[in-house]
């Protein structure tokens, strides 16, 4: 990767590089690039074109409606369990401490 290429780069993501950041980055991105090459370089005529990385299809959780207004909570081990191990909580709600 060419400087220029480089600050026109940092321009467009809004960075800006100092020359040791710059040096860092063009390393980086010299590793980055040599990757890409490395890849496109495969033989990848014989591999068939896939959606997915595993075989067969995306598992898929059992469609079972939920009426949210209706529901007890306290019947649920999980729920039980996270707010039983929360640090501070109010009823079945667990106290967020403000970080602003």
């Amino acid at each position: 990767m060419r400087k220029d290429d480089l600050d026109v780069t940092a321009e467009l993501a809004m960075l800006a590089l100092g020359s040791d950041e710059r040096e860092g980055f063009e390393r980086s991105l010299a590793q980055m690039l040599d990757f890409f090459s490395a890849m496109d370089a495969l033989d990848l005529d014989a591999v068939a074109a896939r959606s997915h990385w595993a075989a067969g299809a995306t598992p898929q959780r059992a469609d079972d409606p939920t009426d949210f207004n209706n529901r007890n909570p306290s019947n649920n081990p999980l729920s039980n369990s996270l707010v039983n191990n929360a640090p501070e909580t109010s009823g079945r709600y667990v106290v967020i401490p403000n970080v602003l």
